[in-house]
């Protein structure tokens, strides 16, 4: 799993859907997109779609600065950045320290359980679970709208 903050929440994420963790990239609105997808980036030329983790998870709004960790992840649907106040070290699970459950301030659906480690408890995110069937195909649009329009501007001469 890796660890992350946003604002006082620790959550976590399997390792197997982590691709890298980058510097923060500033991104590009995406309009028509959903109102958590705080807009796009191109990540070496692909086109990768930044989530508003803090607003989905209804935390405090993130202060992002040129330092601040964008965690790269990929979905069964799609890759996409998920900007993230701090990143913690690698943390290996015992099953005896998985706890399945839910917590107050977070939709269930987007929860696999809780890892109880040391003395914190940390909300372990389904990362597949972050967009919804319906803002899926919403954002789906939006990029397609999106690149459509991108490529069309290189077509047109100067």
């Amino acid at each position: 799993m890796l660890p992350f903050q946003l604002a006082a929440q620790q959550f976590a994420v399997p390792l197997d859907h982590i691709i890298r963790v980058i510097p923060m990239l500033l991104p590009t609105q995406l309009p028509g997109a959903p109102d958590n997808i705080a807009g796009v980036v191109s990540v070496h030329g692909q086109v990768l779609p930044v989530v508003d983790l803090a607003q989905t998870c209804r935390q405090p709004e993130l202060k992002v600065d040129l330092w601040t960790p964008m965690i790269w992840l990929h979905t069964s649907k799609r890759e996409l950045l998920i900007p993230v106040a701090s990143v913690g070290d690698i943390l290996q699970v015992e099953p005896e320290q998985f706890i399945e459950g839910s917590h107050a301030s977070i939709n269930s659906s987007m929860l696999n359980g809780v890892l109880s480690k040391a003395d914190q408890l940390l909300i372990i995110m389904d990362i597949d679970a972050l967009l919804s069937a319906e803002d899926d195909a919403q954002l789906h649009q939006a990029l397609t709208d999106y690149l459509d329009n991108f490529q069309s501007q290189e077509e047109e001469p100067l």
